[in-house]
């Protein structure tokens, strides 16, 4: 993105560096986010996963403080309505999907909003985001099934009701919100860089 583009947005630097940390905590998070949970789906035991020794993850300190996290209560009828139109891109017609927090992170810039439903609008509407959703979970599945060979065993008083209960609602999380973000993420990451 042009310096150009910035200014016509109206964002200031400091709007410029809040924005980019924002990205950079989402896609940590989604990133490792999405490894673990397929990991745990790898094995078909969602229990074990409380096993994983978490010695060799490193930890980063936030490049700054973030802002609150708005609820779509606390913004503008206008912005809401943004935030649920660019929520339901790469859904795949879910019918109820879980409204992504990084949204609600920017719901301060309305403008970047608009400019990123632009971004966002033909990918989706070609299907090359849904294929490029795909692909994330693919690869993240390829990379847990590299780790969860790591993990303990699951307790053994857990029902197996139980652990195909989590294991749903673990796959629907990934599938629906984490695979999603981390694309997202990273391609509303780099179009946003500074190109000058």
């Amino acid at each position: 993105m042009p310096p150009a583009v910035r200014n016509g947005l109206g964002l200031s630097a400091d709007e410029d560096a809040t924005i980019a940390a924002i990205f950079a905590t989402y896609n940590r998070g989604n990133g490792l986010n999405l490894i673990a949970l397929s990991a745990v789906l790898d094995s078909g035991d969602p229990a074990a996963a409380f096993a994983l020794s978490l010695e060799a993850v490193p930890t980063h300190e936030a490049a700054s403080e973030l802002p609150a996290l708005l609820s779509l209560d606390e913004l503008p009828p206008h912005v809401g309505t943004l935030i649920l139109e660019l929520n339901a891109m790469g859904t795949a017609g879910s019918a109820a999907p879980i409204v992504a927090s990084l949204y609600r992170h920017l719901g301060y810039w309305p403008s970047y909003l608009a400019l990123a439903w632009a971004q966002l609008g033909p990918l989706d509407a070609s299907g090359r985001l849904a294929a490029a959703i795909d692909d994330v979970r693919s690869a993240g599945e390829a990379e847990a099934g590299r780790i969860a060979s790591h993990r303990g065993a699951a307790p053994s008083t857990i029902d197996s009701e139980d652990i195909e209960f989590a294991r749903k609602a673990i796959r629907y999380f990934r599938d629906t919100a984490i695979c999603r973000m981390v694309t997202i993420g990273l391609v509303l990451t780099r179009s946003f860089a500074d190109s000058s």
